[in-house]
């Protein structure tokens, strides 16, 4: 379950019956993660929508930065060697 607020996000997963919440590149990288599997170029053009005039290296760092924090809380599964 998902809900947006202005520039936050509350998921709750209930596998884990935890809460997060989650910054608005956070959410935008987990909204385009519900559409599908993606490659970290989709996720950083993704991102740099919302991010505005962050260049493509600082956005594909912070993309990387997200995908390990969205693992890490288990909200994302990778594909080995798909990152």
């Amino acid at each position: 379950m998902k809900r947006h607020w202005d520039d936050e996000c509350v998921v709750y997963c209930s596998d884990a019956r935890e809460t997060h919440l989650l910054a608005s590149p956070s959410a935008q990288v987990l909204d385009i993660l519900e559409c599908g599997p993606a490659s970290s170029d989709t996720l950083t053009r993704g991102l740099q929508a919302v991010l505005g005039d962050a260049t493509d290296q600082d956005a594909g760092l912070l993309v990387a930065d997200i995908v390990d924090s969205l693992i890490e809380i288990g909200l994302v599964e990778v594909r080995e060697g798909a990152f």
